[in-house]
This record gives structure tokens, C-alpha cells and sequence, in this order.
């Protein structure tokens, strides 16, 4: 993102939120999915929650029960909790979002989806949905704040971008970087416009989530709830 210091990419949002508040420069994660979500819902480290790597569809592993997640705290404090979007935290039923403190989810349990027309866990059920999958879960997350306006509420918006593949992506946000010479490294037997191809539909996609991003701000400001509420 920009406000890291890449110039290449389109960020306003992220860097927007970055200029309003603040930004962490060092900071412990994992280079794998699950693992760093469990840390970001638990706040401990991977290996003391029971997922020490990415889930795959394969394994029957998520948050351990015992191990309280951010949202249970959340919603015994009285917040209305909504998770839109990835899990990848336990495709079993005592994993399930419902069941670790969500009071709402929409989304997917697994690791990855379509990037356009997903399939999605809507009010409990398997269901085809149409459009982009970014735009999807921004719509929704536009409409679960709309209707807790009114109540403490705490939104986790997940989107399954920039996982690959990266495309397709709204025309919107790959007009960024129609013709434009990005930097990337120099790989060995790699081709170079292949590469700036990669980075090109690698930023696009994270460009959708910045702009989804933008229009969560906006709902905050048009509901009247910049002052009362924290982003992260």
C-alpha cells in the first residue's frame, strides 16, 4: 500500500486511515493465512491456539474452543458482532463463525473463492451469488452497518482479495495500472512483462479492496458515526 511507501499502487483509503490515526512499522505475523487470522482474532500467537499453518480443505483444525476469539469478548460486552467474508479458521461445525462469537456471518469458511460469482454461506446456506466477489462483501458490509447504526456494533470485514487468482477484476480498479511500468524485481528465467502483469492484476485487486474501504468510510461519515467508531 501506499502509505508504506509504494508509489505504484492505488491506496487513498488505506493510506487515508493511516493519516488519521496511525500505522505500525514492525509488528509479528505469519507469511500464511490462517495462522495470522487466528493470532488477529485470539491476540496470541498461532501455535498456542491449535493452527500453526493454512488450513486446507483437507484438515478438520480451526480456533481451538477454548481459546477465546475477539469477538466473544465483543459481544459479552454488548456489541451486535458481524464477520463478512473469509473465515479459514475451521470448516467444522464448533469452529463455525456462529459458534466463536459472530452474531452474523456471510461469507465462506475456506480458503479461497472466485474472485467473481462466488459461493457464499447466505443466512446459513449454500448460495450462488452474482458480481464481483469484493463488491459483494462491501455491499453487505455497507448494509450491516446501516441497520446497527443504532446499537454498538462490531463489523469484520474479510474479503477473500488479493488471494489468487487476482482476476477478474472491476474495470475500475485495473484502470490504474492500464500501461503503466511498475516496478518489480528481476526474477531468473522469469519474464519481465509476464511479471509486470502479475503486479499489475495483483494490484487491481488490491485497489477493489481500497475502494470498498472508501466506501465503508463514507457510510460512516454519512451515518454520523466517524466519532464513535474505531477502524483498524
Amino acid at each position: 500500500m501506499g502509505a508504506y511507501g509504494n508509489e505504484d499502487i492505488y491506496t487513498p483509503n488505506m493510506n487515508r486511515i493511516t493519516e488519521e490515526g496511525m500505522i505500525f512499522t514492525q509488528a509479528l505475523t505469519c507469511p500464511v493465512c490462517s495462522p495470522s487470522r487466528a493470532m488477529i482474532m485470539t491476540g496470541l500467537y498461532p501455535n498456542k491456539v491449535g493452527v500453526d499453518d493454512w488450513i486446507s480443505s483437507e484438515e478438520t483444525e480451526g480456533i481451538l474452543p477454548s481459546k477465546p476469539t475477539i469477538a466473544e469478548v465483543l459481544k459479552k460486552a454488548g456489541y451486535f458482532t458481524g464477520l463478512i467474508g473469509k473465515w479459514h479458521l475451521g470448516k467444522e461445525e464448533v469452529y463455525h463463525p456462529l459458534n466463536r462469537g459472530f452474531d452474523y456471518f456471510m461469507g465462506f469458511l475456506g480458503g479461497g473463492n472466485n474472485p467473481k460469482d462466488p459461493v457464499f454461506e447466505v443466512e446459513g446456506k449454500g448460495k450462488q451469488l452474482k458480481g464481483f466477489t469484493i463488491d459483494i462483501v462491501g455491499q453487505d458490509a455497507i448494509r450491516f452497518i446501516r441497520e446497527n447504526k443504532d446499537r454498538p456494533f462490531a463489523l469484520f470485514f474479510h474479503t477473500r482479495e488479493p488471494h489468487m487468482p487476482y482476476t477478474p477484476t472491476p474495470q475500475e480498479d485495473m484502470a490504474h495500472y492500464i500501461n503503466k511500468k511498475l516496478r518489480v524485481p528481476e526474477v531468473e528465467n522469469f519474464p519481465i512483462e509476464k511479471l509486470q502483469e502479475e503486479y499489475r492484476e495483483y494490484y487491481a485487486s488490491i485497489s477493489s479492496i481500497d475502494r470498498n474501504i472508501g466506501y465503508l468510510l463514507e457510510e460512516l461519515d454519512n451515518l454520523g458515526l466517524r466519532d464513535n467508531t474505531i477502524v483498524i
